[in-house]
């Protein structure tokens, strides 16, 4: 008798273990699945904003455009092969001193203009 009270203790020890991590792994995927979710949205968003850029900052010249970009961050800007670079962006200015382009420094998947010369 006191054998079947320790195997039904053991099998609901059990059953209560594999009923926490099933609901653990459900909530996880949940949770990543929007993070992901997210994350798509934020990319988009970025891109739009990148590709608006240098429309936006057509009447503006290079130290307006990079005294614009340093007033939120901490990084300070520095020029490396024609372009300027602050924090995760890379900016490529014409000879007459106007924005030409602007792309992330890394992981958007997009040539930079200034990484291969």
């Amino acid at each position: 008798m006191k054998l079947h009270v320790i195997y039904g203790g053991v099998i609901l020890l059990l059953l209560g273990a594999i009923a926490y991590l099933l609901y653990r792994d459900l909530d996880r995927a949940i949770t990543l699945g929007k993070r992901d979710l997210q994350m798509g949205t934020l990319e988009v968003e970025n891109r739009q904003l990148l590709s608006a850029f240098s429309v936006l900052a057509r009447d503006k010249t290079k130290n307006d455009v990079v005294s614009a970009m340093t007033q939120y961050g901490k990084q300070n800007p520095y020029e490396k092969h024609g372009c300027v670079w602050v924090g995760n962006l890379v900016m490529e200015f014409s000879p007459e001193q106007k924005l030409v382009n602007v792309s992330p420094t890394m992981f958007s998947g997009e040539p930079a203009p200034c990484f291969l010369r």
